[in-house]
């Protein structure tokens, strides 16, 4: 079950988050996708921590919330079973106004 947090420290854990993502000094660029070249995935392991970050940058046709669970949930489970056991939840933070975009955790 999904820890409840209250608003103050979800701001935090965004901010925190954010700024990482943002930060170009610490991604290495992993590899490229083979028939769009702008698609990147960047990969980043903290000093001294066991988690590696994974970035991806690429342009998503339809980025609805119902193909992204399908991607993290559906595809991966029979792909890459040892990837599936890490998905352990998701969930909407914020929906940005422009109604094409959200900040979600998974």
């Amino acid at each position: 079950m999904a820890a409840k947090y209250d608003v103050t420290t979800l701001d935090r854990y965004l901010d925190e988050d954010l700024t990482l993502i943002n930060n170009k000094n610490v991604w290495k660029e992993y590899k490229r996708g083979a028939q769009y070249k702008d698609d990147i995935c960047y990969i980043y392991k903290p000093p001294g921590d066991s988690i590696w970050w994974i970035k991806l940058v690429a342009h998503v046709e339809n980025g609805s919330m119902a193909n992204i669970e399908e991607l993290l949930d559906g595809s991966l489970k029979e792909r890459h079973p040892e990837w599936h056991e890490l998905f352990i939840d998701g969930r909407i933070v914020h929906k940005n106004e422009d109604g094409r975009s959200e900040i979600c955790y998974f």
